[in-house]
């Protein structure tokens, strides 16, 4: 293990007087708080109601708590877990992540455009891919042998030298690509429905819209049921209601080898009914309409490099349990596969 995942509990809370107020650094506070301009003319989002500094020199951003003015009845992630165990609720989760898709496309029409990469809000890639950044740090060990991963039917080479070298090309300054005034971090606890309601204004403003897509669609597979409640509880705990056991996929089989140079794998993601319908709606949009929008060809080359990030740059591989581990460098390895292998899953119950 040559990185640790540091777990900590989101500064914020709802309040009794009917507001949800959360605390930031001041240079957080003027991120969160220009992100919000930047959206509320385009987006649904709560309204911003002040914002204050407490007695320990933070700053309060104090917003209208959309479920106590009942213009919200849940969160995705809480939909979703209610859908797990109730299949009645499947068809309002399907109407939510319509809604999302539908939500990214009205930005789309309204201030959508093909711009450069580097025009876009950074927070999610940029210094983590940047040489010395977070993903030089993690994986830099790791560069000079490829990784050999066997699927039991395919037999992958995973090149770490490559593959951060691919994405510092694709997702290079000038790069172009559809951009339009997003949410920015577009998961399961910062949707609210069934009205949707965006929340969490951090990395709002210009982004790229496959990013959108793509941080949305590793969620639903990989993070809100297994890796954010198996490797980061305080955090599941902090900003979901309806709390579940994580959700680890279905694996057969698992090694990995010395120094990484070799892994096998076979398995398969699980998710329950509520997540499955979740995602197979967001698949539809991306075969559908929303794919449409991002861009010509196959949606996966659009989508690459914004899901390589997610799973290389969110929780560092080499700390996971190599069966989970294994699990993920399968899912890097089907990048260059379809969407429909990528996004596989099977039932919860399956084992």
């Amino acid at each position: 293990m040559t990185a640790a995942i540091i777990d900590s509990a989101a500064g914020s809370r709802r309040h009794p007087d009917g507001t949800f107020r959360k605390r930031l650094t001041a240079d957080q506070a003027r991120r969160e708080v220009q992100g919000w301009q930047a959206i509320r003319d385009h987006l649904p989002v709560a309204d911003l109601v002040s914002s204050v500094t407490d007695a320990g020199g933070l700053h309060v951003l104090i917003y209208q708590d959309v479920f106590a003015a009942g213009r919200c009845e849940h969160l995705l992630a809480d939909l979703i877990s209610h859908a797990d165990q109730d299949d009645r609720a499947v068809p309002a989760v399907r109407a939510l992540v319509d809604a999302v898709c539908n939500s990214w496309l009205h930005a789309v029409g309204d201030t959508g455009k093909l711009r450069p990469i580097g025009q876009c809000r950074p927070g999610l890639y940029a210094a983590r891919l940047a040489p010395g950044g977070r993903l030089d740090d993690w994986y830099g060990h790791l560069r000079a042998t490829p990784v050999v991963v066997d699927t039991g039917s395919d037999v992958v080479s995973l090149h770490f030298a490559g593959v951060l070298g691919r994405l510092r090309a694709e997702l290079a300054p000038e790069r172009g690509c559809l951009t339009a005034l997003t949410q920015g971090d577009p998961t399961e606890p910062n949707i609210a429905g069934s009205s949707l309601c965006w929340l969490d204004y951090e990395h709002a403003g210009l982004n790229p819209v496959a990013a959108e897509a793509a941080n949305l669609l590793w969620y639903l597979l990989a993070m809100g049921g297994w890796l954010v409640p198996q490797y980061k509880p305080a955090t599941y705990a902090a900003t979901v209601g309806r709390r579940r056991p994580a959700l680890p996929p279905a694996v057969t089989h698992a090694w990995i080898g010395q120094d990484w140079r070799r892994v096998e794998v076979a398995g398969q993601l699980r998710a329950g009914v509520g997540r499955r319908a979740a995602i197979t709606a967001l698949l539809a949009r991306l075969r559908s309409d929303l794919g449409h929008a991002i861009g010509p060809g196959d949606v996966m080359d659009h989508l690459w490099p914004w899901l390589a990030m997610r799973i290389l740059g969110v929780l560092p591989l080499t700390a996971l349990a190599d069966q989970d581990a294994a699990v993920c460098l399968l899912k890097l390895a089907q990048l260059d596969g379809s969407l429909a292998d990528f996004a596989a899953t099977c039932p919860e119950e399956d084992t």
